[in-house]
């Protein structure tokens, strides 16, 4: 088998079309499928035909001989997508070169692509095929190689050629050239450190600048050659490192010496107070090299006094020119309402010793006159600030059976006054009560009508039922105990018409409840059987059963039995069960229940049962 493809493989007859060590197109002189197609492009040369662009299209159809089968192309369909198989990049809208009406796909799985050579229609132009026709294998070799475009661009084959399309940075047919920038040099005070990829000062190069101890740069510390020829950024100067500027500070005089110019790197300041001042931090500063201060900034702080403390009840207001209770500063005293101030200073001074001109003063509580409890009642007070001082309260109450007249709180105002007069203790009274329809009230009290602890009691007529508590009580809070009760009728068990009957009843205190009178009458020939009037009585049960509508009986149906003398035969006991059976089967077919009934209850009180007649 082996033998048989490579006999196969040496009697393909090559075609090696004209080129100038650049891309050159190959086919086969046998067909194959597609799959064997591309085997033999890859193992001969680099891989089946990649089509670049129109133009390619008609300079294959002017070089390459007919074949009635036409050449397989580098395109397939990949997951829905035409690719190209060399590079596995999809085919895009500007590079398709397809015939007229197609791809059309028209026998199914037409997933491989032929290109029409020397055809008479679409001369040039693709179509999709089945992969499993065999068709010439149109194949090629690359032009480009890694030494191509000397590593610094990339290589793309054209028609019997290639050209390099240079990466950024490089120029020349070749890309052999590389863009260059000018040289630099190192600044002032520092030193210039640089890294050359390609050539110095060339594409790619990156210089950085660092400066001396107390000197810093005065832009980017970074530059780059650019593909443009130039520096990213222009060369950055050393300066000298300045600190923050200096002001003479409050209460106080500065001195300074500036080298390498204003407070700039090694300048000194010599600070000094006003009399009458403390100085807080050191009295010399160095600007260093890192741009700071060797020290915080010192400051002439005013002579203080003690902390002046908050008064209780009261308030203290302070003017500080030099800081809090600082000399000079000023406190004033103030107390809140329903506080008086006792003291012989309402303001103090800090003074240029550190001490304020005397003690602070102290709030005390203003007072209300005491109150008494009122008749039938008590008070309870309550004084934060003492009996009958400022914010005392005074709550009143009465005895049971008695309710408050006025205020049942006052308290003791900032001018010394209570909110109100003291209140008074009267007696309670609860809701009038109504006697119950249908029922009887009597009542009874002590200190008078519906007072404090008078008591009701309420009965009903005959037929009617008490709902709620028989006794109510008016109680302390003046309320009664629970709500008035009420008369309902009594209730009997709701009735429904009989079959084949109708039931009319009057309702004179509601549906089925006391007195409620129902009367029976039976329909389509049937006999009532039972009372045909009930009555709901006052015990709220019905005066008698509910009636029920029957058939008539038949006064044919008799059934003689005659009771032989002791030793009658056999045969005369004989006939007469079979009489019976012929007699009990009759009148079965006389009457038949129905399969369905129902009731229904008119708007005038009328209940009627329908029956289906058999």
């Amino acid at each position: 088998m082996i033998g048989l493809w490579i006999l196969s493989v040496i009697n393909y007859g090559l075609l090696m079309l004209p080129g100038v060590e650049s891309w050159t197109y190959h086919y086969s002189n046998n067909t194959m499928n597609y799959t064997q197609a591309r085997r033999w492009c890859r193992a001969h040369y680099t891989d089946m035909v990649a089509i670049q662009n129109q133009a390619e299209n008609q300079h294959l159809n002017e070089l390459l001989p007919f074949a009635a089968t036409y050449y397989w192309i580098g395109i397939r369909k990949i997951q829905g997508q035409w690719t190209w198989v060399g590079t596995n990049k999809i085919l895009t809208e500007e590079a398709t070169n397809w015939a007229t009406n197609e791809p059309n796909n028209k026998r199914n799985n037409e997933d491989c692509v032929e290109i029409y050579i020397k055809r008479r229609q679409d001369q040039g132009s693709w179509n999709d095929e089945s992969c499993r026709k065999k068709k010439v294998a149109l194949c090629y070799t690359a032009a480009c190689h890694p030494a191509s475009c000397n590593g610094n661009g990339e290589c793309v084959e054209t028609i019997n050629n290639y050209t390099c399309k240079c990466n950024e940075g490089f120029y020349g047919p070749e890309c052999q050239h590389v863009v260059a920038c000018e040289p630099l040099d190192a600044p002032g005070n520092g030193v210039l450190n640089c890294t050359h990829p390609v050539l110095e000062f060339s594409y790619m190069t990156s210089c950085q600048v660092s400066c001396e101890e107390g000197y810093a740069l005065d832009g980017t510390d970074t530059a780059r050659c650019a593909s443009s020829g130039h520096w990213t950024a222009a060369l950055s100067e050393c300066q000298a490192v300045a600190c923050d500027a200096l002001v003479n500070p409050a209460n106080g005089v500065m001195s300074c010496s500036h080298p390498l110019g204003d407070f700039k790197y090694n300048s000194t300041c010599n600070i000094a107070c006003e009399e009458g001042f403390v100085m807080e931090g050191s009295d010399k500063l160095v600007c260093e090299a890192s741009g700071e201060w060797d020290t915080d900034h010192p400051q002439c702080k005013a002579v203080k006094c003690g902390e002046m403390k908050e008064v209780e009840h009261g308030t203290v207001s302070c003017t500080s020119p030099h800081g809090d209770f600082s000399y000079k500063s000023t406190c004033d005293f103030a107390c809140a309402d329903g506080f008086a101030l006792m003291g012989s200073h309402s303001s103090l001074q800090c003074t240029a010793q550190g001490h304020w001109t005397g003690d602070a003063p102290k709030c005390q509580a203003v007072r209300c006159g005491e109150v008494a409890g009122p008749e039938h009642g008590s008070v309870a007070c309550t004084g934060p600030h003492g009996d009958f001082s400022y914010s005392s309260v005074c709550d009143f109450t009465c005895a049971e059976g008695y309710t408050l007249s006025g205020s049942s709180s006052l308290q003791c105002t900032a001018q010394g006054e209570w909110t109100g007069e003291p209140p008074k203790c009267e007696a309670l009274t609860c809701a009038a009560l109504k006697r119950p329809e249908h029922g009887e009230m009597t009542c009874t009290s002590a200190g008078g009508e519906f007072a404090f602890d008078s008591s009701c009691s309420f009965h009903c007529e005959e037929g009617f039922e008490l709902i709620g508590e028989p006794t109510l009580r008016c109680s302390s809070s003046g309320l009664w105990t629970e709500q008035a009760p009420t008369c309902q009728a009594a209730q009997c068990e709701i009735l429904a018409a009989p079959h084949d009957g109708v039931m009319n009843c009057s309702r004179p205190f509601g549906d089925f409840q006391y007195k409620t009178v129902c009367s029976y009458e039976c329909t389509n020939g049937k006999t009532l059987q039972g009372f045909s009037t009930l009555e709901c009585s006052a015990s709220g049960n019905w005066t008698a059963s509910s009636p029920q509508c029957r058939e008539p009986e038949d006064p044919d149906v008799y059934v003689a039995v005659g009771i032989a003398a002791t030793g009658a035969s056999l045969l005369s006991m004989a006939s007469l069960v079979m009489f019976l059976i012929k007699r009990l089967r009759k009148t079965a077919k006389k009457f038949r229940p129905s399969s369905s009934s129902c009731q229904s209850l008119e708007s005038s009180g009328v209940y009627q049962s329908t029956v289906e007649q058999v």
